[in-house]
């Protein structure tokens, strides 16, 4: 097996492991959702944006994870933040900066500078206040929280209407999104209380 290989199938088995064993994830207090919630508060976002994205980067079992990995495209869910740092370290080795991390998905090409050590990013509360004030200063370059959401995740016009509906749609999930002429039309039937065209 090449070396690239094994470092698949070892990561495979460790987001295995934890997934398997998915009750700590479902009784854990680590949810960052609360977290999103003060810092759409703290931050003026409105209400459920910063909720939704943290669901989309991270969420399993009605929560979002901040054991959060993405290595080389691979989610994975780890049960600790000692298995995180682990396989976040080993990623880094692997990977370079090509690694998302935590609760809102932090790409640490792009934001990586941001902070000291793979710890501080992982950290929740560094991880999701570090997303709130990249939101809001997306909005400020794009004019909108529309273009602000698309901007967040994607780099062309397709992927960021895709994350766009993703977020949406998890919005109208919890409640705080309701389906409008707009959305439906740019999300369409996916979208919760749209029509099917």
């Amino acid at each position: 097996m090449k070396r690239g290989g094994r470092w698949l199938v070892l990561l495979a088995l460790v987001a295995l492991s934890a997934l398997i064993d998915a009750g700590p994830l479902r009784a854990a207090p680590a949810d960052c959702r609360g977290l999103a919630a003060e810092a759409e508060r703290h931050y003026a976002i409105p209400t459920g944006i910063l909720q939704s994205m943290a669901m989309v980067e991270s969420g399993i079992g009605g929560v979002a994870w901040p054991w959060t990995i993405n290595a080389g495209g691979n989610p994975l869910l780890l049960r600790s933040r000692e298995e995180a740092l682990q396989v976040g370290n080993a990623a880094l080795h692997k990977f370079g900066d090509m690694v998302a991390v935590g609760c809102m998905q932090i790409h640490l090409h792009y934001h990586g500078h941001a902070f000291g050590n793979l710890a501080q990013v992982l950290e929740p509360t560094n991880n999701v206040a570090y997303a709130a004030r990249l939101l809001v200063s997306l909005r400020a370059t794009h004019g909108s929280w529309v273009s602000a959401v698309e901007h967040y995740n994607a780099s062309n016009a397709e992927a960021r209407t895709v994350y766009l509906c993703q977020v949406l749609r998890k919005r109208a999930s919890l409640g705080f999104q309701a389906a409008t002429p707009g959305v439906c039309q740019r999300c369409g039937a996916q979208m919760p209380g749209c029509a099917p065209p």
